[in-house]
């Protein structure tokens, strides 16, 4: 399987070192954290400089940081998955973190519903609340006529309006191509299933890689 990509690579890192508030990271600091030669280092911020996801700051030495998003312009992510494939879940969210720092997206899982709140209720109403929605397909997603007949059927009338964008993140081999969503580009990187990767977390950076792309061009479509 191949190798997560350097830019990727680079990006987790300077979020992860960027904390919450996104602040500014030094060159030296990021350069030696990633263990990098001083040439390929310059490559990939030149890199992602151009594709406007770093900004370059000042001080001695030289300091970068991701991009950041104002808070209006967070996108509401709806996760749908069956809840045989939580603990994947749970891994999976880890990776939607630096995206949520980066105040480009809010995550919301049925484990944020509260006790006494009405299950069902709530859920319906922030799938229709979404901007976008992430699948976790596996042969349980399919095989759960609440997840299957329900959730995904109603995404799929949203994205049929255009007034939602729906993505498959295949956690577990399975038909999910012979599928309604089989008309839609998934992640990992060709569809295959996370658990066939070397490791989840390739997997899952791929993954996130992809739907931060996805979301960067959502918001500046707004």
């Amino acid at each position: 399987m191949a190798r997560t990509a350097d830019r990727d690579v680079f990006l987790n890192r300077l979020c992860n070192l960027g904390g919450k508030e996104n602040n500014f990271v030094s060159n030296a600091k990021l350069l030696g954290e990633l263990n990098w030669d001083e040439d390929k280092y310059k490559r990939i911020k030149a890199q992602l400089r151009q594709e406007s996801l770093i900004v370059i700051g000042t001080g001695q030495g030289g300091s970068v940081a991701l991009v950041s998003r104002g808070k209006a312009a967070k996108l509401k992510v709806f996760i749908s998955y069956s809840h045989h494939d939580a603990d994947l879940k749970d891994q999976f969210l880890k990776h939607l973190r630096p995206l949520e720092r980066e105040q480009l997206v809010e995550s919301w899982v049925d484990q944020q519903i509260k006790a006494g709140d009405a299950w069902d209720k709530e859920t319906q109403k922030q799938l229709a609340a979404a901007d976008l929605v992430l699948v976790l397909v596996s042969v349980d997603f399919i095989n759960s006529t609440y997840c299957y007949d329900n959730e995904l059927q109603k995404a799929l009338d949203r994205e049929a309006n255009g007034s939602v964008r729906v993505i498959p993140v295949v956690m577990r081999s399975c038909l999910w191509a012979h599928s309604p969503l089989g008309q839609h580009k998934a992640v990992p990187k060709d569809g295959l299933a996370a658990t066939s990767w070397r490791t989840l977390d390739d997997a899952f950076t791929d993954a996130a890689t992809e739907i931060r792309r996805v979301a960067v061009a959502m918001v500046e479509e707004r």
